[in-house]
């Protein structure tokens, strides 16, 4: 058996048949809003021996994370089994399964919710989530009405007021 935990990568392939292929921040699952809530996590690992015995402990697959005082929610978390290929399976969130080698289990985490209007968020801040691959460009447009130019990585700031005001 083996631990998904939050627990270092080095520490998990020493101790158990596993190579971790993915480690990763998901982009646009923070919840939108004036506090963007926190972006979900991906871990996909790869089972280098049969008969591993993979126990997921996850939450979130049903209900999403809430947001507050006009803050929208996060997405919803999932297991899958073999993603992208033709054995790929929704796990439940609560379940203990039989691994064999070469089989991959990627968990993505749910995100969190935000906190207030995102039209209230500072437009520099979007900038910054979106420079630094929390948010999309197209995201920052739609979720928190910021206009940011993907080539010279810069806050519109004629559309981004004309964004809020339509909204």
């Amino acid at each position: 058996a083996f631990n998904l935990e939050n627990i270092p990568v080095e520490v998990n392939e020493s101790q158990y048949p596993i190579i971790v292929e993915r480690l990763e921040f998901v982009r646009d699952s923070g919840g939108p809003g004036t506090y963007r809530g926190g972006t979900a996590l991906r871990k996909d690992v790869r089972v280098l021996a049969n008969n591993v015995v993979f126990s997921n402990l996850t939450d979130r697959h049903q209900f999403s994370p809430q947001g507050l005082f006009g803050g929208r929610g996060g997405p919803k978390g999932r297991t899958v089994l073999n993603p992208g290929t033709p054995e790929e399976q929704r796990l439940h969130a609560k379940g203990i399964y039989k691994l064999n080698a070469g089989d991959v289990v990627s968990t993505v985490l749910s995100g969190t919710g935000g906190y207030g209007d995102p039209l209230q968020r500072d437009p520099g801040e979007v900038l910054r989530d979106a420079r630094n691959g929390f948010v999309s460009p197209e995201a920052a447009r739609q979720d928190y009405g910021v206009a940011i130019d993907a080539t010279s990585w810069r806050v519109d700031e004629a559309e981004t007021a004309r964004l809020r005001r339509s909204t």
